[in-house]
């Protein structure tokens, strides 16, 4: 029996990473793979990211493009000959290569039994499965699609992710219609694999944390005009513009050094309970993308200036638009924020993503009547509004976080260059 060789696993590229997509091999079958080059291109539930090679040899392909691997298991080996070559040298090779591809590709996950309607018989006796990429059939059986009646594109006419959801988009399948028919004429479009982690995440972050809301008005005079002042020289000296969210991603950053217990997790594992303080602060940043919602983070923020997180918010939205994160760039956050001011967004409630302790929403600034003792007059005026996990924190330390954050905004006090 022919050895397949070194396993290719998918590493844990975040605390809550459970899967990834396979956007695109960069290495083909059979193709002899250094130590540290670039093998493929996956997507998680936060960004695209590259996976190198930790060894070398001929790489023999498991999953395709399109397919959900798990964290920790085999998607592909490295081999110390040729797979081809052995294959045009003897025949028997090829077959017993590819059905432990296949018996192996089976069992990634739980999900990859077959369904009920799906076999095919051959010579009206033995059952044969039908060849098709976990993905696949996950898509397939969620839409009542009979296996037998799709074409595969794959390799050896492998039914791969792409197959159901191009059935998907030129049809609506019984199985809509249980409950209320769909409109004329309504377009059903597949879920990409990046917004389908995303409704996992939230859905159980609501289903599993305890979570309570607190708001504070900020007045962003003094903020506004020292970045008035400071804009010209910031793009004259480092060639970016400076951003409000530069002074929040500070502000919350230091505040958060004062409320240590706010910079941490709720642990709830099978050896018990426990909450975990963090040594730095990593904010997230929420940002929009074509494809979805990306949190690049910047790591130890308390450390830095605002010249400093100005350069690196600049380069890590850049990369997020580009799809380009690489995976330190989207781990370890502590604490997130959400800005929806570009958009006109007065104020809004941001879910919290597990396992930080809170978000903080941004919402756009207006010009307001103040009335402060007894004088009147016109300032412009933000609302935020902070997320917390309830298992975490009481609602007295996320009031005591939201005023000393309100203060520090206010203060025009500010750590710059």
């Amino acid at each position: 029996m022919i050895k397949l060789g070194k396993e290719i696993t998918l590493p844990k590229m975040g605390q809550t990473m459970e899967e990834a997509e396979i956007v695109e091999w960069m290495k083909k079958e059979g193709e002899y793979v250094s130590k540290g080059e670039i093998l493929l291109e996956v997507q998680t539930d936060k960004a695209a990211l590259e996976i190198e090679a930790e060894d070398e040899g001929y790489l023999q392909i498991i999953s395709r493009e399109g397919e959900n691997i798990q964290v920790g298991s085999v998607f592909a080996y490295l081999s110390d000959s040729d797979v081809e070559k052995v294959e045009s040298e003897d025949q028997n090779s090829e077959s017993e290569i590819e059905n432990l591809k296949q018996n192996h590709t089976q069992n990634l996950k739980s999900d990859t039994l077959p369904l009920n309607n799906v076999s095919e018989r051959n010579n009206g006796s033995q059952s044969k499965r039908i060849p098709a990429s976990p993905a696949a059939r996950k898509l397939a059986r969620k839409n009542n699609i009979d296996l037998q009646h799709v074409k595969g594109t794959g390799t050896r006419e492998r039914i791969v992710l792409q197959d159901i959801q191009r059935i998907l988009s030129k049809q609506v399948t019984s199985s809509e219609f249980k409950h209320e028919p769909l409109p004329l004429g309504a377009l059903k479009r597949p879920v990409s694999q990046m917004r389908e982690i995303i409704a996992k995440r939230m859905t159980e972050s609501i289903q599993q944390v305890p979570q309570f809301q607190i708001k504070k008005s900020v007045d962003m005079t003094s903020l506004l005009n020292t970045r008035k002042t400071l804009s010209s020289s910031f793009e004259t000296s480092i060639g970016v513009k400076l951003s409000v969210n530069d002074f929040f991603i500070q502000a919350v950053a230091l505040t958060l050094k004062d409320h240590p217990h706010i910079n941490a997790s709720f642990i709830n594992s099978h050896q018990g309970c426990h909450i975990e303080e963090y040594k730095h602060v990593n904010i997230g940043l929420a940002v929009a993308t074509d494809k979805g919602l990306l949190v690049p983070v910047f790591h130890e923020v308390e450390t830095m200036k605002l010249v400093d997180i100005a350069k690196k918010r600049n380069d890590l939205v850049k990369k997020a638009q580009q799809n380009k994160l690489s995976k330190h760039e989207v781990e370890g956050g502590t604490f997130t924020i959400s800005n929806l001011a570009s958009l006109d967004v007065e104020e809004f409630t941001a879910i919290i993503n597990p396992p930080e302790t809170g978000i903080l929403a941004v919402g756009c600034t207006n010009k307001e009547v103040v009335a402060n003792n007894g004088d009147t007059y016109i300032a412009p005026i933000l609302r935020m509004t902070a997320t917390f996990d309830h298992r975490t924190i009481d609602g007295v330390d996320g009031a005591k976080f939201m005023r000393d954050l309100k203060t520090r905004l206010e203060s025009g006090d500010w750590k710059i260059i």
